[in-house]
């Protein structure tokens, strides 16, 4: 029979920590191989990786098999007792600290549930055998607090989703998503992204966007790209070439087909923000935005006004300019006349 188990202490520490890990290992038993009877005062996780044996404590008896795992208690009772003819391969991880309870009801593990089962993949294995090899070496403790944090949240999230309802968990995601998109607003965002966060497949990452929003993941992120790019045009004086830009568009000119086709009108149109101490005056040249900046405690004049009914741009109007004859006059100057495009 071989035992592998190392202590990152010597002996228990007085420790005030939200985590503490103590001492992890493995061992391949022999068959009939007993041991326990006595007690602790720290917790204790086992997780079997081959064969079959059985765990007792003073309430009730599990016959476990690989891929099951089982929690002792401190200051408990218990006795674990390898198979006959299948005798099991377990490994351990024993932990104390203020965080301990917490997270393992995260888990779903308590006095009450001392039982859990995961066959994924080997992670939980790998977790442990970390902490075993760096508890040899290094005894780098954050890098040992990690592994524990990665085995301990895996069991957390296994948990969550067998026993959360799925449409609760698909809002969560959903809401996960939409955070995503929002922080990387900056950047041409696919569905495979949105899937390889979400750690889901693309089809479920539609299905998701489609019962929340009844669009596909791909309306939203335009939809919120252009928001984001009307948010600057209306705000800022930035020209549509920088604009897009910022926003990860290859050319302005993609920037100008994605925007006209989903508002119904060009970047040009989206009225600039106003000036604090001047007034913006428009040429009437087509095409383009020419504005005359005046000073206003010279000259009085009507501004453009532009009204954007939302969801419906193509009821874009543009009010009649009503210009003094003194505006009229300084028009007609062609020695202060100096209209200059602003985007």
């Amino acid at each position: 029979m071989l035992v592998y188990d190392q202590y990152i202490y010597p002996e228990k520490p007085d420790s005030d920590d939200d985590i503490t890990v103590f001492h992890s290992g493995f061992s391949s038993t022999q068959s009939n191989y007993s041991y326990g009877k006595d007690q602790r005062d720290y917790y204790l996780i086992h997780y079997v990786t081959k064969g079959t044996g059985i765990y007792r404590t003073e309430k009730a008896q599990y016959t476990l098999k690989e891929g099951d795992g089982f929690l002792i208690l401190p200051e408990s009772t218990i006795v674990h007792t390898a198979d006959k003819y299948d005798p099991w391969d377990v490994c351990w991880v024993a932990f104390f600290g203020r965080k301990s309870e917490e997270l393992l009801k995260m888990a779903g593990l308590d006095a009450e549930h001392l039982i859990f089962h995961y066959d994924d993949n080997d992670f939980l294995e790998e977790c442990i055998r970390n902490i075993y090899n760096e508890t040899r070496t290094g005894k780098n403790i954050p890098y040992i607090n990690g592994w524990f944090y990665l085995f301990i949240g895996k069991l957390v999230e296994q948990h969550r989703q067998t026993h959360h309802q799925t449409k609760v968990t698909q809002f969560d995601r959903f809401e996960d998503a939409m955070i995503y998109i929002r922080r990387n607003i900056r950047h041409q965002i696919s569905v495979d992204h949105l899937a390889n966060y979400l750690r889901l497949n693309p089809s479920q990452v539609y299905r998701i966007f489609k019962s929340n929003t009844g669009k596909s993941p791909q309306q939203i992120i335009i939809d919120m790209r252009i928001e984001k790019a009307c948010e600057f045009l209306t705000k800022t004086d930035l020209p549509i070439r920088e604009i897009s830009e910022w926003m990860d568009y290859e050319y302005p000119s993609h920037f100008t087909k994605q925007f006209k086709a989903k508002l119904g009108l060009t970047p040009l149109r989206i009225p600039p923000p106003a000036q604090p101490d001047k007034q913006r005056c428009p040429s009437l040249r087509r095409g383009r935005r020419h504005f005359l900046f005046l000073d206003s405690g010279r000259f009085s004049a009507c501004c453009i006004s532009y009204f954007l009914t939302p969801f419906a741009p193509d009821r874009f109007a543009l009010c009649r300019i009503l210009l003094s004859k003194e505006v009229s006059m300084f028009f007609s100057s062609r020695s202060l006349l100096s209209a200059r495009p602003t985007i």
